[in-house]
C-alpha cells in the first residue's frame, strides 16, 4: 500500500497565522473550526499550537489530504515523508540532493 506523503498535502503551520489579530480561540478554516492553545515558554512569552480536531493533540502543523476537506495532524491522516519511502534505496541520494536544491532555491527568492 502506498501511503500519502506530507509533501503531497496542503500544509497549514501555526507560524503562518497572525495570532495577535485573533479575536477568538477557535479559528475557522474551510468551514472547519480548529481550536488553538497556548503554552508558556521558559524565557517568557507564549507558544501557539493547533489542537487536532480528531485526537486533540497539540501540533504545530495541520495537513489536508488532496480532495478532502478536513485539516488534521499527520498522525491522524497516516502521512509519511517522501524520503521515508525511499530509505536505504538507490534513489535516496538523489532525493536528498533534490530536496536540498529546492530548500536553497526557496531562500534565494
Amino acid at each position: 500500500m502506498n501511503r500519502v506523503s506530507v509533501e503531497e498535502c496542503q500544509k497549514l503551520s501555526v507560524r503562518s497565522i497572525d495570532v495577535a489579530s485573533l479575536i477568538s480561540s477557535p479559528i475557522e478554516i474551510n468551514d472547519q473550526l480548529i481550536e488553538l492553545t497556548w503554552t508558556k515558554c521558559n524565557y517568557g512569552g507564549e507558544m501557539v499550537w493547533f489542537l487536532c480536531p480528531a485526537c486533540n493533540k497539540r501540533v504545530g502543523t495541520i495537513y489536508r489530504r488532496p480532495i478532502t476537506e478536513l485539516f488534521l495532524c499527520r498522525h491522524c491522516l497516516d502521512l509519511t515523508y517522501d524520503l521515508r519511502k525511499y530509505h536505504r534505496s538507490k534513489q535516496e541520494v538523489h532525493i536528498k540532493a533534490f530536496n536540498k536544491l529546492r530548500h536553497l532555491a526557496r531562500f534565494e527568492q
